[in-house]
């Protein structure tokens, strides 16, 4: 992810005064930072960027989104995987999808380039063409209590680059919150169900870092203007990071999936926290990760604990407590 803001690399529309019909005669370069990726205007008033690679390369590429072209050009020696926008009402979000693209991939080279380049793409597809097929409403509920606990705490104790860094949930990986030696799992439930808690797999309550917390986040739904929706929350958010670009940049696409999957209902419907119980993973705790399974055999787990019996495993120190203690920096 890049950590600069992108006006440093990027010009703000990087299409502005070039004409219908420059591509593929001309284009212009997109990115300051890596001459592969430029951008230009078809013959048919399309904006599109490409990004090239010395030789020729062949792959099939599978379109999953209908507002782009997507294809390969052979040009000279060279290999362009050619992305073109086809519904103009998208620009705003194309622009932030070439500028996060490009700032992406740039690490990569030949064909781990463009399949870099096709990757990031389709994991934006939320962004560009919500479905808003919906959530659920224990997987809405469960989103909200992220982005509320990145809001109030880690974007305010420790910065919201550092935060947004450490908010490795969306990538799949093991727990939802990692900084340098402590990681956080979040788990919210709603007012009415009952103290335990369910573990979806076997690498949740493993420790990557030093120090590993188990946050039971207790929510309840709100008809009054208290309340607060997914909505209310990604708009808090963004209004914490101003100009930078991109940051914005990728606080969407850590939210892309999950808040364009939401319906229309689902993204306005307000929650209140309640309140909350962290747990700090010792030996002791009750868990079951890679080191204890039973056979070698058993390749996934899911299972519920006992939350009544976990009083002794409650820890005294707040969040903000946990973060100050040299867990500031996120990996």
């Amino acid at each position: 992810m890049m950590t600069n803001n992108y006006r440093e690399f990027f010009k703000d529309n990087p299409w502005e005064g070039i004409e219908s019909g420059s591509y593929p005669s001309s284009a212009r370069r997109l990115y300051k930072e890596d001459s592969r990726f430029w951008v230009s205007v078809n013959a048919e008033g399309n904006f599109l960027f490409f990004a090239e690679e010395e030789g020729c390369f062949e792959f099939d590429i599978a379109n999953k989104l209908d507002c782009l072209d997507i294809r390969l050009d052979q040009v000279n020696d060279k290999t362009r995987f050619v992305c073109i926008l086809t519904d103009a009402e998208m620009f705003d979000k194309f622009r932030t999808i070439a500028k996060d693209v490009a700032a992406y991939s740039t690490e990569y080279g030949g064909l781990n380039m463009f399949r870099s380049v096709i990757l990031r793409i389709y994991s934006w597809s939320e962004f560009l063409k919500p479905s808003r097929s919906g959530l659920g409403f224990r997987e809405l509920i469960g989103f909200w209590g992220e982005l509320f606990i990145f809001h109030e705490y880690f974007a305010k104790y420790c910065g919201f680059q550092n935060a947004l860094k450490a908010w490795i949930g969306p990538e799949n990986k093991k727990q939802d919150f990692t900084f340098d030696d402590v990681s956080f799992e979040i788990k919210t439930s709603i007012v009415g169900d009952d103290n335990n808690l369910k573990i979806s797999s076997i690498e949740q309550l493993q420790k990557v870092t030093t120090n590993l917390y188990l946050i039971a986040f207790r929510i309840n739904e709100s008809f009054e203007y208290s309340g607060l929706s997914v909505t209310d929350l990604v708009d808090k958010c963004l209004s914490l990071i101003g100009n930078n670009e991109a940051l914005k940049s990728e606080f969407q696409h850590k939210i892309s999936e999950k808040y364009g999957k939401a319906n229309d209902v689902e993204i306005v419907r307000k929650f209140i926290d309640i309140n909350m119980v962290t747990y700090e993973i010792s030996e002791d705790f009750p868990r079951i990760v890679p080191d204890n399974l039973p056979h070698e055999k058993i390749l996934k787990v899911k299972y519920t604990i006992d939350g009544n019996s976990l009083e002794k495993h409650i820890t005294s120190k707040t969040i903000r407590e946990i973060i100050e203690n040299g867990t500031a920096t996120s990996v």
